[in-house]
């Protein structure tokens, strides 16, 4: 039986109406929606994705943003983002009505959500790609224990839903692992057999970050830099109508990079080791929140105002983070792309994104924010600041006077200043 190749494009979700202030108008005309791709087995397995609740969907690339419409999830983008192709594999359900999902942007998987299996791992173990799918070029492999990256999983091998299709034997389940023994053959090991332990199973969702220029093995899959494993338990609660709801209670957040040293304990258990070592807070990841048409503006203010506390939480040490500059910069790269009143978040997220070294992103979040800004001019606001921000406002004079080093930029610069002679003093 073929699957199901299924692509979402919920043009409805930008749909405008009597209720939605002028402001919130020129951030609907500034989107795109995204043509985002399923693939799954049966219908119903499509069903329960939609039925997940947002907080469990991943971190989108910079620019991007879930959407709800007519109960199911999609995507769109800012129109100066980089435009990917997204899609979603879903797998199962599983007897107990449970799915597994991977999601994929170009083709390279960047993150699994999976609910352990009670019921014993696949048979068969045939790993369904060759040596160059997990073997990088060029890397010096002298000082490693092993020779070749590891086939790591995204969603285990013993976490397979059994079904024609099911992940063990998808190529798009594999990611290449650093070629050490002690994260995915030793802490991710041990921390989903913990939760397989756990009285109704256990979740583990696993994202994937990459560095500007990866690794990649000799089939051009990318080796990601950094790992944040969330891990959750399941506690399945039966409604008066006999219907099951899966609620899921958050526990650990690993977040390690390949290129550190990971140690294990001279004395003591790998696992508390683990956990006292390479965990960060929740507060340190972003809490995903779905755009839906019929949100209020004080909704979405609230939504963006509450991503960039956990930006300044993260960066004044209040929530604890393993890597505080990237979780900092995603933070406020999500702040930016929830902003609709004024420019300010996106401007400082193109600041951020030169501190970062990618000029992408510098380019994107700056010309979003001019293009914002010069649309909100035309409102005929009485407060410059409803645009721009003053702190932000200085910090960007300095930063176009230091980063107008090509044609690109410089037009940015210019546009910047006269924004500011628009505006008035600061």
């Amino acid at each position: 039986m073929a699957n199901i190749d299924f692509h979402f494009f919920p043009a409805e979700a930008l749909e405008k109406n009597e209720k939605i202030s002028d402001k919130r108008e020129i951030f609907i005309d500034q989107q795109k929606i995204v043509d985002l791709r399923f693939e799954f087995e049966e219908e119903r397995a499509y069903q329960l994705f939609n039925e997940l609740p947002e907080n469990l969907l991943p971190q989108l690339p910079k620019g991007y943003q879930w959407v709800r419409s007519h109960g199911k999830y999609g995507m769109m983008r800012h129109q100066d983002s980089v435009e990917h192709q997204m899609e979603v594999l879903i797998y199962g359900p599983d007897a107990k009505g449970l799915i597994n999902f991977i999601c994929r942007r170009d083709h390279v998987s960047f993150f699994s959500f999976a609910h352990t299996q009670d019921i014993g791992a696949p048979v068969q173990r045939r790993y369904p790609l060759t040596s160059k799918a997990y073997k990088v070029t060029g890397f010096d492999y002298t000082h490693t224990k092993f020779k070749h990256h590891i086939r790591g999983h995204m969603i285990d091998h013993h976490d397979s839903i059994l079904r024609i299709w099911n992940s063990s034997s998808d190529i798009r389940n594999y990611t290449p692992e650093a070629p050490i023994y002690e994260w995915g053959m030793g802490i991710r090991r041990l921390i989903t057999a913990d939760l397989r332990a756990l009285a109704h199973g256990g979740v583990y969702a696993q994202y994937n970050s990459y560095e500007l220029n990866p690794l990649k093995t000799a089939n051009g899959t990318p080796v990601p830099e950094h790992i944040r494993l969330f891990t959750y338990q399941c506690n399945v609660q039966i409604n008066t109508a006999g219907n099951t709801t899966n609620n899921y209670h958050s526990l650990d957040l690993f977040h390690i990079s390949y290129s550190e040293p990971l140690e294990k304990p001279a004395r003591g258990k790998v696992l508390e080791h683990a956990r006292d070592n390479y965990c960060s807070d929740w507060e340190s990841a972003p809490i995903i929140f779905a755009y839906e048409q019929e949100s209020s503006d004080r909704a979405l203010r609230l939504r963006g105002r509450h991503i960039q506390k956990q930006a300044f939480r993260v960066s004044n040490g209040n929530a604890a983070s393993r890597f505080v500059d990237q979780d900092f910069y995603d933070l406020s790269c999500i702040a930016g792309d929830y902003e609709f009143e004024q420019c300010s978040r996106r401007l400082s997220a193109g600041i951020l994104s030169h501190e970062q070294n990618c000029q992408v992103h510098t380019v994107n979040y700056c010309a979003s924010s001019l293009n914002y800004a010069e649309k909100l001019l035309e409102l005929d606001l009485q407060n410059p600041t409803e645009i721009l921000e003053v702190q932000v406002r200085r910090e960007a004079h300095a930063f176009f006077k230091s980063a107008n080093d090509n044609d690109v930029m410089l037009g940015l610069s210019d546009r910047f200043e006269k924004l500011c002679a628009d505006l008035g003093p600061d």
